[in-house]
């Protein structure tokens, strides 16, 4: 009778139940360092080892750029490897189950691999961040269950790559991953998305075994915690460059490329083959001294910025308002509310609603603006206007700049500085206003949130778009640079090269310490490319036919802008020129 009872129950449940297999436990590759791929488990890949990947010509330009000496770059030296990477590179996978503390059922998956780089899969069902949430080498990912297979997707990635030799994926890159358990093996197979540096979706497996009788074992490259081992790492003295130095090889000068190619009797085109090399017949190709006939393809460009008014809490007492026309800060406490930049005035009725929701009716008591453009000084007269005027806070510069355009906001009575700083303290925080002198104008401001330890960069720092220098506002790329440079002296990372102090650019998505890093990466690397046309007599003409921007398009031009690759390059090229 009991037998009656239980098989129509267990048809019932159906795979619900019995389709979900635990994966928790602790996983190693088979053998010291998995009988497959050394070389990823070990010391990593040589540099030029890029065949079987299916790199763009953007990606190929970024991987042939690589330096090894980036990891020796204080900013980076912390970075751990990728979510894309993490079940690549030698560690050990420990899985394990987190339950929702009242309901009782799986609401994640923790997946603890390589260096202690925890990925939670939430299983609960949760939406992905908005587009202008922090990105994490972790990424954020989501899971479900296909029968007896778990499906992990992961969006939110910063800058990371394919293997450690440079090979690149960029922030816009999406993961798909399928484990499947077979008694004490588990297999995982990866699928990466990069419309950036990707021709074609790049899909990989490995494999692990249970460990059931782990050996003790601590410190590099194993990351078992055995014991009370507290991973930490921070910031050495690796080199006596000077600061903001970033290691890197210009186009056609890396020796290293025909270092590999002679190594192993390759001819050099193979090396750039990109996606025909994942396929058994390019083999065949190789001693075809005319090399491949098909031309690599470009970036997809990147996509267009979100509409609409969209709020996102970045910490306790701070909010981001984005799609105002540029980015808002609003700082909410007992005393009222503080704005950092108000957006066009075009938005300024929609921001004032947004304003009240997230501040209820405490008054706007401040605003401080990072510059003059319309953008970041529109919305100054309607949401000034609370009864009693609130201070508007700026650079002297920014005044006499919205005078001179006879901008509304120029009416307004302004608290200027003009020596280094300005500091005030609100809402029982300090907040210092930091000039940086001939940035993207001659009037940018850092606004720096000493408690909530959170960096406004302002024009500074556009996350979809090359930094917009006005020369004829007095912005340059020396001082640009200075000002990407001095914001990476006030953040510091909380582990694992990220997190910590946020920074709030003036467009586009939040950054933290590693973002910043990547982009004053990108200027330098740009401006390096120029300065060399110019010291080898090219021709600006020839230099844009040379694509100076080509491995950064992809995330940083902007469709449908005014503000290009190339005209940033111009602008560069005319101030290196006049600097000579």
């Amino acid at each position: 009778m009991k037998t009656l009872t239980l098989i129509p129950v267990a048809c019932l449940l159906g795979s619900a139940v019995f389709g979900q297999v635990d994966f928790s436990g602790e996983w190693d590759h088979p053998g010291m360092f998995g009988h497959e791929d050394v070389t990823d488990r070990g010391a990593g890949p040589e540099i030029g080892d890029y065949m079987g990947l299916p790199l763009n010509a953007a990606g190929l330009r970024k991987a042939e750029s690589y330096s090894g000496s980036w990891l020796g770059v204080p900013e980076h030296q912390c970075t751990p490897h990728p979510a894309a990477y993490q079940t690549w590179g030698p560690n050990t996978l420990v899985v394990s189950k987190r339950y929702h503390p009242v309901q009782r059922v799986v609401e994640a998956i923790t997946l603890d691999g390589t260096f202690g780089l925890d990925r939670i899969v939430w299983m609960d069902g949760r939406p992905h961040p908005p587009a202008t949430a922090l990105h994490s080498f972790s990424g954020f990912s989501t899971g479900h269950w296909e029968g007896d297979t778990l499906v992990v997707e992961t969006s939110h990635l910063k800058m990371g790559w394919l293997r450690r030799n440079g090979t690149p994926t960029s922030e816009r890159a999406r993961m798909t991953e399928y484990y499947q358990r077979f008694d004490n093996y588990l297999l995982v197979t990866t699928i990466l998305e990069d419309p950036v540096y990707l021709s074609e979706p790049f899909v990989r497996t490995t494999e692990y075994e249970m460990n059931v009788r782990p050996v003790p074992v601590l410190g590099y490259p194993f990351t078992r915690n055995d014991g009370p081992t507290f991973y930490r790492c921070f910031p050495g003295e690796e080199t006596t460059a000077e600061k903001g130095y970033v290691p890197h090889f210009l186009p056609g000068t890396n020796f290293l490329l025909d270092e590999f190619a002679d190594k192993y009797d390759l001819p050099r085109w193979a090396m750039a083959a990109g996606s025909v090399s994942m396929y058994p017949e390019f083999a065949r190709t190789l001693s075809d001294t005319a090399g491949a006939s098909a031309a690599m393809p470009a970036p997809v460009p990147p996509l267009p910025a979100s509409e609409g008014l969209q709020s996102l809490q970045v910490r306790d007492r701070l909010w981001l308002i984005t799609g105002a026309g540029a980015n808002i800060t609003v700082q909410v406490g007992d005393e009222g509310v503080l704005l950092v930049d108000s957006g066009s005035a075009a938005n300024a009725e929609a921001v004032r609603a947004e304003i009240r929701r997230i501040a209820g009716n405490k008054p706007v008591r401040y605003i401080i603006n990072t510059n003059w453009q319309e953008a970041h000084t529109g919305g100054n007269v309607l949401l000034s206007d609370e009864g009693q005027r609130a201070a508007i806070l700026a650079h002297e510069n920014v005044g006499l700049r919205l005078a001179e355009a006879e901008s509304p906001a120029s009416a307004l009575v302004m608290d200027t500085y003009y020596g280094d700083n300005k500091t005030l303290y609100f809402n029982g925080e300090a907040i210092e206003i930091i000039k940086v002198p001939n940035a993207h104008t001659d009037g940018d401001s850092l606004v720096f949130f000493r408690g909530s330890d959170v960096v406004v960069a302002g024009g500074v720092i556009d996350t979809a778009s090359f930094p917009r220098i006005d020369s004829g506002q007095g912005g340059s790329i020396r001082g640009e640079l200075a000002a990407l440079n001095r914001i990476l002296d006030i953040t510091v990372a909380e582990t694992r090269g990220q997190g910590g102090t946020l920074v709030i650019p003036g467009h586009g998505r939040l950054y933290d310490e590693a973002d910043v890093a990547e982009y004053r990466d990108m200027v330098t690397i740009i401006r390096d490319r120029v300065q060399s046309a110019l010291d080898s007599s090219t021709s600006l003409a020839d230099l844009q036919a040379a694509q100076p921007v080509l491995d950064y398009a992809g995330v940083f031009g902007a469709p449908g802008s005014d503000w290009t690759g190339e005209r940033f390059v111009e602008v560069v090229f005319e101030q290196l020129a006049d600097a000579e």
